[in-house]
């Protein structure tokens, strides 16, 4: 297996996926954005600490977790100017929600009051599931986790753990296609580094293009397109007979350094043409509001597996590649206030 590139260009390109998404702009598979030069820096700082490199050794579960939520923050709060009314901290942090869409957003960059819900833009979509779902894992467990301990790809995994890290993959493309991109951070593996590199997978993260969403770019980003999401969920396919889609990958063929004294993970687990992901949402294009639903495969996404220390552990996304082909349909031009 070639060597993954942590955190490379590919996963920017998942997260502001084709179709409507990108707000207003396409974004092409593989292209990335840069910040903006010269937006302004807020002296506050990040309510999350970075975490001390001692935890690393004895639970890197906790670790990973705060140095996530660490870079989400240092992120945001480099973008407090240009996202009026987005909470920097705290459970809400870096949500686009109705109140500052319709608030300080809609101040700072103009345009329409974007519409509550569907029904209030006079747009009917049938059968949507609920905000956030999952779809397909039972079926999809039970179809693949005999196979997987048949071959003895992950010994001593669980269904419960095999489980966890589906959904943990499905979450990953949720929170990018919902009003909670920053949420992403949350679900990498956020202090590894490529054996090329010293930037770290956040850092990098935020370079490939992330905090596009939260600039003022004006072909980039939630905030000037004011962008709104009403349903993002994703969906765990079946596998088709014959077909390994899901594959161990030792470690020590992926190219990536962890913190000093951290433990490698238990697993490695690859997924290919495993997580379909489908959003609902508006936004400003072109000097009209629209509202459009967006279906793609993701043709691979890789997780790993860490201990908490406790006996228990957690899944933390390792990298993924783009689509390059999206599916868009039900696009309406909406009645704005």
């Amino acid at each position: 297996m070639t060597p993954i590139k942590f955190w490379s260009a590919s996963v920017l390109a998942v997260v502001l996926a084709s179709g409507l998404a990108g707000c207003g702009t396409p974004q092409a598979a593989g292209q990335t954005a840069t910040k903006k030069p010269g937006t302004p820096k807020t002296t506050a700082a990040p309510m999350v600490a970075a975490p001390p490199l001692s935890e690393a050794k004895t639970n890197p579960v906790a670790y990973i977790t705060q140095y996530d939520e660490h870079g989400m923050e240092e992120m945001l709060h480099q973008y407090a100017t240009d996202i009026p009314g987005v909470a920097l901290t705290g459970p809400n942090a870096g949500t686009f929600t109705l109140q500052a869409l319709n608030g300080p957003l809609q101040k700072k960059y103009g345009g329409p009051t974007v519409p509550a819900t569907l029904a209030a833009a006079g747009v009917h979509i049938p059968n949507l599931p609920p905000d956030n779902s999952v779809l397909g894992v039972s079926a999809f467990v039970q179809a693949e986790y005999p196979r997987l301990q048949t071959y003895h790809m992950f010994p001593g995994m669980s269904e419960a753990v095999f489980q966890a890290g589906l959904e943990q993959a499905v979450a990953f493309e949720n929170w990018g296609n919902g009003n909670d991109p920053a949420k992403i951070f949350l679900t990498m593996l956020g202090p590894v580094h490529s054996t090329t590199s010293s930037t770290t997978g956040v850092e990098s993260l935020e370079q490939a293009g992330l905090a596009a969403d939260y600039s003022a770019s004006p072909t980039l980003g939630n905030a000037p397109q004011r962008q709104y999401t009403y349903d993002a969920w994703g969906q765990i396919t079946s596998p088709r007979a014959q077909h390994f889609a899901v594959d161990a990958i030792p470690w020590k063929l992926m190219d990536g350094v962890l913190p000093p004294g951290m433990s490698t993970p238990r697993w490695t687990m690859e997924l290919d043409n495993v997580v379909q992901a489908h959003a609902v949402y508006a936004t400003w294009d072109h000097g009209q509001y629209r509202v459009g639903m967006t279906s793609y495969t993701v043709p691979q996404i890789i997780l790993s597996y860490f201990s908490n220390g406790q006996g228990g552990g957690a899944w933390f996304v390792v990298d993924a590649q783009s689509s390059t082909h999206s599916q868009a349909s039900d696009v309406h031009v909406i009645k704005t206030q």
